[in-house]
């Protein structure tokens, strides 16, 4: 045994056997790793070797997801020391960042005898088997780290044996990476242990206490991921019983290929303070040494260490051989879940961060999305297959989502189409290693978006089966269903008349556009009904087309329902022309004279001159007619006086007066001078309580919004007399019906229908232009049938029916048939203020006698007055009302009579008949002999509603007189 083996033995043994009051286990004491002892032990902060957790267990949480490390030491007299180190990452339920590491640390000693043979020799080991946990506080900080390490130590010299459990625990923090200068990032770790508790070691009868050690470290890193990376570590250690030391460490790495190390240890108690050492790490894909590693994504370190040779001791050496994953660490797709079915609009793919343990590495996520699982998986396959950063062109029809910030666990994918989708999330750093997301131990995950299915249903054509001379041909009805399993949204429906086939365009003004629709949301499984006219003055075939679209980017099961076409065919447009009256041997005329209305009613909140005041309707235009009469006289003038109604409008004087000139200024334009038209003052009406009943409060108010016309009583004879309005209706031996009606489907028959009463008489022919009639039909009863027909009101129809089976007809136009000429009435209508009983102008019973007396000279000529109302009834009176309205002019024309004209009392008395109110039964008309009525004054109608409240001076023939011929 030489003196180097017994010093050495002195050292590593000496202290368990005999010390009592010092700590022993200098085993404990030793560095286990090569860069653990080539940077003089200062590790407390180490980040990214495996070794560090001996130094302080906080390290484990930071460690790679596995690691596989072993060293050998060879010292001097034989002595051997060998280490083997391992760890993973075990998913706890509180986290899936946990790691557990467990190692075995063995030193050996041959026999040796140093008492010269008297003795037996000896043999020494030591044995510590660990295992740790590293947890990174990620519910608080990614950069924060606990740890502790149980580990079991026994010990043997010769026959004697001791062991214990020891405790370490320990906390790490480190910083995230910030940038220093161009290329160039740092970051700083800072740790802190205690390590080595436990009970004493006991050989014989005497404990002793471990080596009980207290670590504060700080490391300071910089560098690049392609370049140069420095490190610098400084630890405080202090071990029980020995004063407290400070060690420092440092590394220069270049390119991650070659790493030189180097530790300078102040402890008092050392030979040599000066550590040194060197690594060689290969990577797989950055060397191209796929084959050499057991599967790609990986690296190998080997680290050695030497410390100096001096007087006492020779050199010595360690080496230690690594094996660690570089690739981005494990990480689960976390939402849509498997197989999901999403509603929302929006679909947001979430996954677990996944991290990359090389301190100046990155990495980002790549995401493929795809309706096509065979594109996401072939995606997949080719970047396993080249190891090569896919780009978006390599797949056609895929989605791709790249998510650069390694914060941004997540992508929304906004108005996402339905359908089936499949997805896959890559984790890609720098050096190309990659990894791939799982879920349910499968890569590439499903969900699925519901999907809508628009079309179009129940589409149908109710044809007009009227043949009318305007533009209208049927109506159209449809459905817009939703037969999916998604609500659809911001719908818009385009509905298109195309013209397929045209064969003539129709000389009327006509709007051929169809409506287009808009729907904000459809349910699935529900529908929206649709229907409205078809017009269109273009005859021939028709093609209608509705298409179906989305604002939103949405898939459907069939998107080829959403155009749906449909073929229409016009009907046949025209008419025929008739007489009022059949021209057989009658003319019949019905004159009355219409009263001018001086009071023009507006709209709410409205200053425009209504059409009808201004334009001939069935009535003649009033407003036109003064004008006319003030051109011919312009010495005479009127005033205007407008009013609103504040039940329904703004109580503003101004928009009385806007009314006033709103009828100005038609007047003026009608040729009326300036000067011949005076504006009073606006005035506001008060308000008044109105029915309940809705249409009689809408007539009552627009009763109250008006310009009132007015002239002195010298003025009225002329502006406001009446206007004389003749009917006549002539009978002649032949009925001339002229027809004019085309036609694009051709007509199959054509039959003339002319019925009054029991009588029918009728021709059925196909016509020679079966797309056309516009030959006159002169149709006579038979002679013998004459007398029947005589004094009848015929209704004259043409029927068609086309080649596509359809069938219409005509208006039914009737003629009255007979056989004198007569003036059958002769009217004048007297105009009254609402309510009342008097006239709303100056009235001039002489123009009444004067009348009389011209008309008294035909035979069987009587008068009568009676008095009618409005529909206005609220209260019931306008039966009252009339009958008070035509007694007070009967008994007033009576006044006149007995007063200026006493001696034709008696002869007129005769003729005249007892007065008679109608309410509002008789609407102002000419009622024709054929039964045909012509409204003159509409109750709907302000202007008709004002000419219905009004006395009539009749003058008729006796039935009677009629009756002769």
């Amino acid at each position: 045994m030489n003196f180097k083996r017994i010093t050495l033995l002195l050292l590593l043994l000496t202290t368990p056997l005999f010390a009592q009051t010092r700590s022993g286990a200098a085993f404990l004491k030793i560095a286990p790793g090569s860069r653990h002892q080539s940077m003089a032990g200062a590790y407390t902060s180490m980040l990214d070797d495996p070794y560090a957790l001996y130094a302080n267990p906080a390290a484990t949480g930071f460690l790679r997801e596995w690691h596989y490390s072993a060293g050998y030491t060879k010292w001097l007299a034989d002595i051997s020391n060998a280490s083997l180190l391992t760890g993973w990452r075990v998913p706890m339920p509180w986290s899936r960042q946990t790691r557990i590491a467990a190692g075995v640390l063995y030193k050996g000693i041959p026999d040796f005898n140093n008492s010269f043979t008297v003795s037996q020799a000896v043999s020494s080991e030591d044995v510590l088997v660990s295992l740790g946990i590293g947890q990174p506080l990620t519910f608080l900080s990614d950069y924060v780290s606990v740890g502790a390490n149980l580990k079991y130590y026994r010990s043997r010299l010769a026959s004697y044996n001791a062991d214990a459990l020891i405790f370490d625990t320990g906390v790490m923090v480190r910083t995230p990476r910030f940038q220093l200068a161009q290329s160039y990032d740092m970051l700083f770790s800072v740790g802190g242990s205690v390590n080595q508790t436990g009970r004493d070691l006991i050989f014989l009868n005497t404990g002793t206490p471990l080596p009980r050690t207290v670590r504060g470290g700080i490391s300071c890193y910089i560098g690049s991921h392609h370049g140069f990376q420095f490190t610098l570590l400084a630890d405080y250690v202090d071990v029980l019983d020995k004063e407290a030391y400070v060690t420092l460490g440092s590394e220069i790495m270049i390119d991650r290929y070659i790493s030189l190390y180097g530790g300078y240890n102040l402890g008092a108690d050392l030979f040599e303070r000066f550590s040194f050492g060197a690594s060689v790490r290969l990577e797989d894909v950055r060397l191209h040494l796929d084959s050499v590693f057991p599967g790609a994504n990986k690296a190998f370190r080997l680290d050695l260490s030497s410390l100096d040779e001096d007087n006492v001791f020779a050199r010595t050496y360690r080496g230690t051989a690594a094996l660690f994953p570089v690739r981005p660490e494990y990480f689960m797709k976390e939402q849509p879940l498997p197989d999901d079915t999403l509603a929302e609009q929006s679909v947001v793919l979430e996954w677990e961060a996944s991290r990359d343990r090389d301190l100046f590495d990155d990495h980002e996520y790549w995401v493929i999305v795809d309706q096509d699982s065979n594109a996401v998986k072939g995606a997949l396959d080719m970047f396993r297959d080249t190891g090569q950063l896919f780009k978006p062109d390599l797949l056609d029809s895929a989605l791709f989502y790249s998510a650069s910030n390694r914060s941004s666990e997540f992508v929304r994918l906004d108005n996402l189409p339905g359908g089936h989708y499949y997805w896959a999330i890559i984790a890609y750093d720098k050096d190309g290693h990659y990894r791939i997301a799982e879920q349910n131990s499968r890569p590439v995950g499903h969900f699925y978006v519901p999907l809508a299915d628009l079309h179009v249903k129940n589409f149908n054509v109710q044809y007009h089966d009227v043949v009318t001379r305007d533009d209208f041909h049927g109506t159209v009805s449809f459905s817009i269903a939703n037969s999916g399993d998604r609500t659809a949204r911001d719908i818009r429906v385009k509905l298109v008349d195309q013209v397929v086939l045209l064969d003539s365009v129709m000389d009327i003004q006509a709007s051929a556009e169809w409506p287009q629709i808009k729907i904000d949301l459809l349910k699935a499984g529900k529908e929206k009904k649709y229907k409205f006219d078809w017009r269109t003055p273009k005859l021939g075939q028709h093609q209608a087309v509705i298409t179906i679209e989305t604002r939103e980017n949405i898939k459907e099961w069939n998107s080829e329902n959403n155009v749906y076409k449909y073929n229409l065919f016009t009907i046949p447009k025209g008419g025929f022309e008739a007489p009022d009256t059949a021209v057989i041997h009658l003319t019949s005329e019905v004159s009355i004279k219409l009263p001018i209305i001086t009071e023009v009613n507006f709209d709410i909140e409205s200053t425009e001159v209504p059409f009808e005041y201004l334009n001939q309707t069935n009535m003649d235009p009033h407003l036109k007619i003064l004008a006319n009469r003030l051109v011919k006289h312009p010495n005479l003038s009127v005033q205007l006086q407008g009013y609103v109604d504040p039940n329904t409008e703004n109580a503003d004087s101004m928009m009385a007066v806007k009314r006033s000139q709103a009828v100005r200024d038609s007047l003026i334009r009608l040729g009326v001078a300036s000067d011949q038209i005076q504006l009073m003052e606006g005035v506001i009406l008060p308000e008044r309580r109105t029915p309940y009943n809705r249409t009689i409060r809408r007539w009552i108010h627009e009763e109250r919004r008006y310009v009132k016309i007015t002239a002195v009583d010298s003025a009225q004879a002329v502006l406001f007399k009446p206007v004389l309005h003749t009917d006549i209706e002539r009978l002649q031996l032949n009925v001339n019906c002229l027809p004019d009606i085309h036609a694009y489907v051709p007509m199959d028959s054509v039959r003339y229908r002319f019925k009054a009463g029991s009588l029918v008489h009728g021709t059925q022919n196909s016509p020679a232009n079966p797309f056309y009639l516009g030959d006159t039909l002169k149709w006579k009863p038979k002679k013998v049938n004459l007398p029947q027909w005589n004094g009848k009101t015929a209704n004259a129809v043409i029927q068609i029916t086309d080649s596509l089976g359809r069938f219409f007809r005509t208006p039914v136009q009737q003629i009255a048939l007979i056989d004198r000429a007569i003036l059958r009435e002769n009217r004048t209508a007297v105009p009254l203020k609402f309510s009342g009983t008097d006239p709303t102008y100056s009235f001039y019973w002489e123009r009444i006698f004067d009348q009389a007396r011209q008309m008294f000279k035909e035979p069987g000529m009587r008068l009568k007055f009676e008095g009618h109302a409005c529909a206005i009834d609220p209260f019931g009176v306008n039966p009252r009302l009339s009958q008070r309205r035509a007694e007070t002019f009967h008994q007033g024309f009576i006044n006149y009579m007995k007063e200026h004209h006493p001696a034709a009392l008696e002869a007129f008395q005769k003729r005249l008949e007892p007065p008679r109110g109608y309410a509002e039964n008789q609407p102002l008309g000419i009622k024709r002999l054929r039964g045909e009525f012509i409204m003159l004054g509409d109750n709907d109608m302000p202007i008709g509603r004002k000419l219905n409240r009004r006395i009539e001076i009749v003058f008729y023939l006796d039935r009677k007189s009629v009756q002769q011929p």
